[in-house]
């Protein structure tokens, strides 16, 4: 792995554009004292100036307003204007600290700022020393957005000794899938963008948020893409009865994996728990158990039951709504060593679709559209603050929240792109599913 490379900033006495305006007063008339005196005989002194006197002093001159134009915010090198920009942070909000020594004052302490690109964000670290700005090093968001013109998507405050800032430098691009050759073998975990990635046996389980139009489905149809190209086993419940009902022609034995009716829905999710409880103890919980493992230490191809607005399965029949919720709960708790994971979708994820306590096992949480913050919360969990969405308003964008990424803050994220017609989706689910049945 390529070490990165850091670039410091810190404050220290510099050359300004006033002490370049006086340098050059001071050449100018030099060089036209010399011109002057060049035109006169001093005491019977024939003086001739040679001209590469002044030919070295125009030079010298420009090299110095041209080390200040690249020393510059308006420099054409990115990092020299990063670091401009940055050491104004620094000298503008007095991160430094001086000592008057004989009149002349000394800078004994100073905040560093160390910065780096990464992917498509860039990273600066602000280091100080213990002293009176200490505090301040960790409270920059604003400066530095400012300064930096960049959105910071993360402050990490856990390092002892410095404060970890990330921008993103751009958006992050979306993936398009056009064709079936589009739609990628991700060996165990699946593609959300061209950065993020959902690893079930990380972050298991899913849950997916917002109003009508907002990309919901969308994202569902990709996500079974990816998972039915695996070999993944796929239960659809979608008690509205809206396009995914629709998928149990596309879906081997779609008539018994796929529910709509609060009844059907109930067996078909007691059902996959039993699935789920044999699995456990006959991997996981006989003599033959190997401590520490999970279903692909087996073999054991994973199973991905999608539950479709479940706020409003609740409150089609509260007393098969409350025996449902129960299953789903076993499979929240249990389903990760195992292999089976859940995604719920829901246009508001608040008590009444299901409580806070399950909420929070979610391990993939996205938030599609515009949303309340107590919506945006509901979903994505406690955080500080929202980043500066990259992606303006557009169906399918929102926020994204991934489990053991090390994030205090969710990410702007923009959903996948698919074009059902040129994929011939039906066909194409029905053909990754038949394809790895087959294979087994």
């Amino acid at each position: 792995m390529n070490k990165v490379k850091k670039h410091r900033v810190k404050y220290r006495k510099r050359l300004t554009i006033f002490h370049c305006l006086a340098f050059t007063a001071i050449v100018v008339l030099f060089i036209v004292g010399l011109n002057s005196l060049s035109e006169i005989e001093f005491l019977h002194i024939d003086i001739q100036i040679p001209l590469i006197v002044f030919i070295v002093q125009v030079a010298f001159l420009i090299l110095v307003w041209f080390w200040l134009y690249y020393k510059s915010r308006f420099s054409f090198s990115e990092v020299q204007r990063l670091k401009a920009r940055l050491f104004h942070v620094i000298k503008s909000n007095k991160l430094f600290l001086e000592d008057n020594d004989n009149g002349q004052k000394q800078t004994y302490s100073t905040l560093s700022f160390y910065f780096y690109h990464q992917r498509s964000s860039l990273f600066v670290e602000a280091h100080a020393q213990g002293d009176s700005y200490t505090k301040k090093s960790t409270e920059l968001k604003m400066q530095l957005e400012s300064a930096l013109k960049l959105p910071l998507v993360e402050k990490d405050v856990s390092h002892p000794s410095y404060t970890l800032y990330e921008f993103a430098l751009r958006a992050i691009n979306r993936l398009q899938f056009r064709s079936p050759t589009d739609i990628p073998d991700g060996r165990g975990i699946i593609l959300l963008d061209e950065e993020k990635v959902w690893k079930p046996y990380h972050a298991p389980h899913i849950l997916i948020s917002g109003i009508t139009g907002a990309g919901k489905s969308y994202l569902i149809f990709v996500l079974l893409l990816q998972v039915a190209k695996q070999g993944w086993e796929i239960y659809i419940a979608d008690p509205k009865q809206n396009d995914l009902a629709s998928l149990r022609f596309s879906i081997p034995d779609g008539e018994n994996r796929i529910a709509s009716k609060p009844p059907r829905i109930a067996k078909m999710v007691r059902e996959v728990v039993e699935v789920m409880k044999e699995r456990n103890e006959q991997y996981f919980n006989s003599s033959n158990s190997v401590m520490g493992k999970d279903y692909r230490h087996y073999s054991l191809q994973p199973i991905i039951l999608v539950f479709d607005e479940i706020a409003s399965f609740q409150e089609m029949d509260k007393k098969i709504g409350a025996e449902v919720m129960s299953y789903l709960k076993q499979i929240i708790m249990m389903g990760r060593q195992v292999g089976v994971f859940l995604l719920l979708s829901t246009q508001r994820p608040d008590h009444t679709a299901f409580d806070t306590a399950i909420r929070d096992q979610f391990g993939l949480r996205v938030a599609l559209g515009k949303m309340s913050n107590i919506g945006f919360k509901m979903t994505l969990g406690e955080y500080e603050e929202l980043p500066s969405s990259l992606y303006g308003n557009e169906v399918g964008t929102g926020y994204i929240y991934i489990d053991g990424e090390g994030w205090s803050n969710p990410r702007s994220f923009q959903a996948p792109y698919i074009d059902m017609d040129a994929i011939n989706y039906q066909e194409t689910l029905k053909r990754f599913l038949t394809s790895n049945q087959q294979k087994s």
